[in-house]
């Protein structure tokens, strides 16, 4: 029996929009973005944040982040992949709350 070594080093992703869910009213608020390329693995090791985009929304309740994505690409021992998004669209649930003059 051998060893299979495999190195995932980066995962890129550029994010083109994002949305968030306001979930009394169900529907989506967009958020813009500057198209920017992030390396996820980059930010989770540097435990780094990245701000993608600021907009005023409504006070209330969300539980969904959408983003966008385009050209996801690995890099896998040493060599770049590209890989395959079906949607080309994260979806990140997570419950928070926007209050009246708050970040």
């Amino acid at each position: 029996m051998g060893t299979c070594l495999i190195r995932l080093t980066s995962i890129k992703i550029k994010v083109s929009g994002a949305a968030v869910h306001k979930k009394d009213e169900g529907r989506w608020i967009n958020i813009p973005v500057d198209a920017e390329e992030l390396d996820l693995l980059q930010l989770k090791n540097q435990n780094v944040v990245a701000l993608l985009g600021e907009a005023k929304v409504p006070v209330g309740e969300y539980n969904q982040l959408r983003l966008s994505v385009n050209d996801p690409t690995l890099l896998v021992n040493s060599e770049i992949k590209t890989a395959k998004l079906p949607s080309n669209i994260i979806k990140i649930n997570a419950d928070f709350e926007v209050q009246e003059d708050k970040t």
